[in-house]
């Protein structure tokens, strides 16, 4: 595994030329020539049908999980890892390259699937925890993580995923008949059955751009989680 990503896949609807140009501004500013960006096309709901995508979440909800999972399978053929797969409203700023480098050296050989770079967190007790974790940071002490698997959360804009956690994500949707949890979701109960280890960094190491992303299918209050989530950037 190198010691950082080659690129950021950012999936991106066609059309939504706007966001692309908010994330490649934002990676130009804070990333390059480290780490390259790559966009990969989201899957929209007319190849949910033509692929005959079963689920009983919304179509443009089973469209983002695919997205994720066309990301995943392109990053995976691209090189050893770690991989970074992003949505197009991330934003970066001067201190995701160096804290994403000091996390990958923390995570070592340490035992891990997915760490998030940011997440929305659904209740106000983890919120306030989680903020006072947040100021009691020694400056210049490097991310920390904490894991999820008892934490309710929802959403993220970005995440790394270890190469070996590949197969695995794959394994455990081919024992799902139809998809009935939306990405983060599935992601949350796969880290409170302990089947993939998911993580998040303290602070956060992006944070969500003015524009949410359209490849969602839900808003959920996205005002008041963006101002937690800038908090903790």
């Amino acid at each position: 595994m190198e010691d950082l990503p080659r690129f950021t896949f950012v999936i991106n609807l066609a059309g939504a030329h706007d966001r692309w140009h908010a994330v490649d501004k934002s990676h130009a500013l804070y990333l390059r020539p480290e780490v390259e960006l790559r966009r990969i096309e989201a899957v929209n709901a007319q190849d949910i049908d033509r692929l005959r995508v079963r689920g009983t979440i919304s179509v443009s909800e089973r469209a983002c999980f695919m997205s994720h999972l066309r990301a995943l399978d392109i990053a995976a053929n691209e090189g050893p890892g770690p991989y970074w797969i992003a949505e197009d409203d991330v934003a970066f700023g001067p201190s995701t390259l160096p804290l994403i480098k000091s996390l990958l050296e923390r995570l070592r050989g340490a035992s891990w699937d997915i760490v998030l770079t940011d997440v929305i967190v659904a209740r106000a007790p983890d919120m306030l925890g989680l903020w006072m974790r947040r100021r009691a940071l020694p400056p210049g002490s490097g991310p920390e993580t904490f894991g999820l698997d008892r934490i309710a959360f929802g959403g993220m804009t970005s995440y790394l995923v270890h190469p070996r956690a590949v197969p695995r994500i794959r394994r455990l949707m081919r024992l799902s008949a139809a998809l009935n949890l939306p990405w983060d979701l599935w992601i949350r109960a796969m880290a409170r059955r302990q089947q993939l280890a998911c993580f998040a960094t303290l602070p956060f190491l992006t944070r969500a751009s003015e524009s949410p992303s359209q490849i969602r299918g839900e808003e959920m209050h996205m005002a008041w989680w963006g101002v937690f989530r800038d908090l903790m950037f």
